[in-house]
């Protein structure tokens, strides 16, 4: 038997082409691990620029996996979910810088509440402001119909169109919610390893709240913890606005209702919903059209 002590956090990072990214993201975590004993897992999805003898030369104490192809964001979590050994796994995006105190307060959080499986921070965006998906519910019918179509932007204080983001509580208050954004996720890896990992039928977006659901059936439930944050740049890895990031998105949803909901809604509701999503994606893809050629007019 191995007198290796085990780590106090297991750390994973799916990175696919922004190797700049992880390396700050690496530099923020050796900041913020304190006395902690970290292992640390960055799974490269085939980002063919060299990404991992990129990062060795500053991170040798890291665990690389490099896969021939893109295997997805769950599947490529879920390589090293099965390696971890720490008692708490933190999943990252690559493409965020977390705060010098997240692990002492989200340790501190669930050693203080033992019921807590998996908790999650305030996510802010580059400019400071606070991101809507640090917290968000199950999505529903009406609520993804609100999102999709935009009408919590439209009527941003009204409880009825903002469910999917639960506007109406506030991002200082800690309070536990449904699901947790993908991009930051502390979990029990006991929990994570007994629900399976991600399921891997979503191969980008989706299986973070596939993921929160199916904490419902367990003895434990999710905390937004505000106290701590980190900074999301978003999308870096796959650009936002273009149409295959909308169809990829939206797909995602219709797969979480396919699942999950299949019971609840006749196979005529279903088709309805997927002709929305189809309504959605390429409407997202001209009004993208139409802001990039304004960007090009040049005033007079």
């Amino acid at each position: 038997m191995s007198d290796t002590p085990l780590p106090d956090i297991s750390i994973i990072i799916v990175n696919y082409k922004v190797k700049e990214y992880v390396r700050r993201l690496l530099e923020s975590i050796e900041k913020a691990k304190g006395d902690f004993d970290i292992e640390i897992f960055v799974v490269d999805n085939d980002s063919g620029d060299n990404s991992s003898t990129y990062l060795r030369q500053y991170f040798q104490n890291v665990t690389y996996i490099d896969n021939s192809i893109n295997v997805g964001f769950g599947r490529a979590n879920n390589q090293a979910i099965k390696l971890a050994k720490g008692p708490y796994t933190f999943i990252i995006n690559p493409d965020t810088v977390i705060s010098e105190d997240l692990f002492t307060t989200l340790t501190d959080h669930m050693e203080n509440h033992p019921k807590c499986g998996a908790a999650g921070v305030k996510i802010l965006n580059p400019d400071g402001t606070f991101a809507p998906e640090s917290k968000r519910s199950v999505p529903t019918i009406w609520s993804s119909f609100c999102k999709m179509f935009s009408l919590h932007e439209l009527f941003p204080d009204k409880k009825l169109f903002n469910q999917y983001y639960m506007n109406w509580l506030d991002e200082n208050e800690k309070n536990e919610v449904p699901v947790l954004s993908g991009s930051c996720m502390f979990w029990r890896t006991a929990l994570l390893k007994d629900l399976g990992g991600f399921d891997e039928r979503f191969f980008m977006y989706g299986e973070d709240i596939d993921l929160c659901y199916r904490v419902q059936n367990t003895e434990y439930h999710i905390d937004y913890v505000p106290e701590t944050s980190i900074i999301h740049y978003k999308g870096e890895s796959t650009k936002k606005g273009d149409l295959r990031y909308n169809w990829i998105f939206n797909k995602a949803l219709y797969q979480f209702y396919d699942k999950h909901y299949s019971t609840k809604y006749s196979l005529f509701f279903k088709g309805f919903i997927y002709v929305a999503i189809w309504i959605k994606t390429i409407s997202s893809e001209i009004a993208g059209v139409f802001k990039k050629g304004e960007a090009r007019v040049i005033p007079p």
